[in-house]
């Protein structure tokens, strides 16, 4: 994905609750919010981020399920990606030197976190949101 911007994502086929889509890669100053329609579910496979990327899926009213989640999310060496709205399903990797960003409605209940340490630095980690 590249650019910045609301995806909008829809379908005319009845009855069609949820779409399945592969990867994505986003990179510096990458802004994507998905906004799938009413009632149907998105789910990325794998969701690189690299640098200084947003990805934000719909905001949905409290108490709803999230409609745009992925299995497997990687904040990349070094990156400083900003998240919400989002639920990840399996995984969540952070590289080494990354700062990550929970602006809000992020859920990581199912997810298995793994965070990248190289014993001869001090490491920072810092989360927030």
């Amino acid at each position: 994905m590249k650019g910045s911007g609301t995806v909008n994502i829809g379908s005319d086929v009845e009855g069609l609750s949820s779409l399945t889509l592969g990867n994505a890669t986003l990179t510096t100053g990458n802004l994507i919010t998905i906004n799938p329609q009413d009632n149907l579910n998105v789910k990325f496979g794998i969701l690189d981020l690299y640098q200084t990327t947003q990805f934000a899926g719909r905001a949905r009213e409290s108490g709803q399920t999230h409609q745009v989640s992925a299995d497997y999310v990687k904040a990349q060496q070094g990156s400083t990606p900003i998240l919400s709205n989002v639920k990840i399903n399996k995984q969540f990797s952070v590289g080494l030197s990354s700062t990550v960003i929970f602006s809000g409605n992020v859920d990581l209940s199912e997810a298995d976190l793994d965070l990248s340490y190289n014993p001869s630095i001090t490491p920072t980690i810092v989360f927030s949101g």
